[in-house]
């Protein structure tokens, strides 16, 4: 709720001050009351003229209670309706349904007090059903049908052969653009072994992540296969159902208008680096750190050398070399563009870590690149 509040508070600023034209504008006023609000394709904020912005949203809010109260509806960048649904109350409440680009009903499930209810049932392009998925009283959901591509049902009941198919919509260190999971369901759950892989390129079969074994919905054991052994995975990219990310709208949190954040590199490099923090072992408690690298990296992202510019104090050898190399595992970058152009740049990764007993958290996390963008 706090975060909801700072961001209506950012809505009325907007619409309060005269800003210049190089103000960056997050929102604006609409008739009748609502509110335009402009999103990237994860509901970030960004700025109006933002090249990466590709959702508008068209939402009523009560400015006393600093909440969303009334419908809502998002468009793409071609003004086609993709999401509409209902606030009560800065909650979601009723039916919200989701369209595909060529205005086939996507999605739809029944909200109450900001939870689904029921059936959540997924539709293919051209209308026929692909997923059914069921929400108890405890927000928890099972798998009750399932229809592949060809239209055979896979799924009946809760029980059958279950695969799921969907993009990876960000940054990952091997280039996977979508990934695929799949095994066999029992009562709606995973049961048995099941396999998951990553595809560079559609209707492949890609690489072999990791292997499963679940029972009754639980996961027994899990084997990755070389080299994901010691490669970093994002476990948010591997849904057993299709990832909705229009919740997030909700939070207000807002991107600036660069390739790093649209393109996910700078949100999964702080993932991978928080990841990897936590297997830090530091000696000595109550401590907070910062450390930071010097990267120069080519034109083709790869770094041609790396320099640590601030050192944390009080580390003994040990722990040092660890930590460098937590920064000597990024072996490449997304590379700085200038005038359209791939350039030679410097990057530098700045890391603030705070440990407390056995526990390392990192609690800042800043990249910068010195030219491009």
């Amino acid at each position: 709720m706090e975060a909801l509040k700072r961001f209506i508070w950012l809505v009325l600023l907007l619409f309060s001050s005269n800003a210049m034209a190089q103000t960056t504008r997050y929102a604006e006023p609409a008739a009748n009351g609502y509110i335009r609000l402009f999103f990237d394709h994860k509901y970030y904020l960004v700025d109006k003229n933002c090249q990466y912005k590709s959702i508008e949203r068209v939402a009523q809010f009560d400015d006393a209670k600093l909440q969303f109260d009334g419908p809502f509806k998002d468009f793409n960048s071609w003004g086609k309706l993709i999401l509409e649904g209902h606030y009560l109350n800065g909650k979601k409440e009723g039916t919200f349904k989701a369209y595909h680009p060529n205005g086939q009903l996507k999605w739809e499930v029944d909200y109450k007090n900001n939870f689904p209810s029921g059936q959540w049932k997924y539709y293919y392009p051209d209308g026929k059903p692909m997923l059914v998925l069921y929400y108890d009283t405890l927000h928890n959901f099972t798998i009750q049908q399932y229809w592949n591509r060809a239209g055979e049902h896979k799924v009946v009941d809760g029980n059958g052969e279950y695969v799921i198919r969907a993009p990876i919509v960000g940054y990952t260190d091997q280039g996977f653009r979508s990934y695929s999971r799949s095994g066999k369901l029992a009562n709606g759950k995973p049961h048995g072994v099941w396999f998951t892989h990553g595809q560079w390129r559609e209707n492949e079969t890609g690489a072999l992540l990791f292997v499963e074994r679940f029972k009754d919905g639980q996961q027994q054991s899990v084997y990755y296969e070389e080299p994901y052994v010691t490669e970093y995975l994002d476990e948010d990219d591997f849904s057993f159902i299709p990832t909705e990310h229009f919740p997030f709208a909700e939070v207000g949190q807002k991107h600036e208008c660069n390739f790093d954040n649209y393109s996910g590199f700078l949100e999964y490099t702080k993932k991978k680096f928080s990841f990897l923090i936590e297997s830090l072992p530091l000696e000595r408690n109550h401590r907070e750190m910062q450390i930071a690298v010097l990267y120069v990296v080519g034109k083709n992202g790869e770094p041609i050398d790396a320099k640590v510019v601030e050192e944390p104090q009080n580390l003994n050898t040990r722990e040092k070399r660890r930590l460098i190399e937590i920064f000597e595992s990024m072996n490449y970058f997304i590379p700085s563009m200038l005038d359209e152009e791939p350039i030679k740049d410097n990057i530098t990764i700045t890391l603030t870590l705070h440990q407390e007993d056995d526990e390392i958290v990192m609690t800042g996390f800043n990249l910068k690149r010195e030219k491009g963008y």
